[in-house]
């Protein structure tokens, strides 16, 4: 049994083609005139020399540009030669204008004529000299501006604020008819605290209207109350709101607020009368180094505790701003409580 094959033939076919191939990439080498023509021939090759090229052509454009920029001044260099000429003409004439022979009416208004023309002159070269249809010499060529928005740690924003709402409500009471203390403690505008005691007497069989009606007359006569707030009633229930909203008013301060309710207290010596206070949220969500809160008499300035040239200035009270409006809020609360002694925030 015999086998016949043709193995000398395809090895011969299989070298043949790898030859054509090789001579195809020689080829392409010699007609382009680079090395490596694509990433299989070097790809570390061919990342390098990209980069080498960017600068390359980075560095031809900038020399473009530099050539640009002389032909620009070359241009104004060309309009400021004429009107130094001009300018040296004028003087020329005005040097000749002092000459005692010459006449006023005629050979001085002859020259000034040819002044005012030369003054034309140099108007038309400043509004017409441009360079690619940019004016160079009129003024209005400067550096140029740019302007970027730039996130800030923080900002200071106003807030209108309202005014501060207490409700006092009040309920039947079994007890015997007694006198009855009513405690109010508030901040007034000027930033100071007030301690009022408010006196009146509840029968033992009042309603919850008739409880309210005894004490709205006794928060009436009281001229601390009455100076800060107004007291209205409906029913049982007594409404103190500040007479003034915004910087100026009581409890009211210059930032962002939001009205809440603390928990109710009872008033003094009467089961039958409880009150609920309204506060004031202070939220630090926008603020800068050196920005102040004037608060019960004390003032709170906040510092960048990054700047070491951020300093608080003697007898403020420092309050350091945080990485964002949690952290200055958190700060503030912190001051006011410990240095301040609010509890109540």
């Amino acid at each position: 049994m015999r086998i016949q094959h043709n193995i000398n033939a395809l090895n011969s076919l299989r070298q043949l083609g790898i030859n054509n191939t090789n001579t195809g990439k020689n080829l392409e080498k010699l007609s382009s005139g680079y090395r490596i023509n694509r990433a299989g021939d070097d790809a570390a090759g061919l990342a390098i020399s990209e980069k080498m090229r960017g600068q390359i052509r980075g560095l031809e454009q900038a020399q473009q540009n530099a050539e640009d920029g002389i032909s620009l001044i070359q241009t104004a260099e060309g309009g400021l030669n004429e009107t130094h000429a001009i300018l040296q003409r004028m003087r020329e004439l005005a040097v000749q204008s002092s000459n005692g022979t010459y006449q006023d009416e005629v050979d001085r208004v002859n020259l000034n004529k040819e002044v005012e023309a030369l003054k034309s002159e140099i108007d038309r070269i400043a509004n017409s000299t441009q360079f690619n249809k940019i004016n160079l010499l009129d003024g209005s060529l400067g550096k140029p501006e740019m302007s970027a928005e730039f996130a800030t740690a923080a900002t200071v924003a106003d807030v209108a604020a309202t005014k501060g709402t207490y409700t006092i409500t009040s309920s039947t009471t079994s007890d015997a008819a007694s006198a009855n203390i009513f405690k109010l403690s508030f901040i007034n505008e000027k930033g100071e605290s007030k301690v009022v005691d408010i006196d009146y007497s509840v029968g033992a069989t009042d309603t919850a209207d008739q409880v309210a009606t005894k004490l709205e007359a006794a928060l009436k006569a009281n001229s601390d109350i009455t100076s800060n707030f107004d007291v209205t009633r409906e029913g049982a229930v007594i409404t103190l709101e500040s007479k003034t909203a915004g910087t100026d008013g009581a409890s009211v301060y210059a930032s962002s607020n939001t009205e809440g309710t603390t928990t109710a207290n009872n008033v003094v010596g009467s089961a039958g009368v409880t009150a609920a206070d309204a506060k004031k949220t202070i939220v630090a969500t926008a603020v800068i180094k050196g920005d102040k809160l004037s608060i019960a008499g004390k003032t709170y300035e906040f510092y960048d505790p990054a700047d070491s040239t951020s300093k608080v200035a003697d007898g403020n009270i420092g309050v350091a701003i945080g990485a964002d409006a949690d952290g200055s809020n958190a700060n503030l609360l912190a001051a006011l409580k410990k240095e301040g002694g609010i509890v109540n925030v």
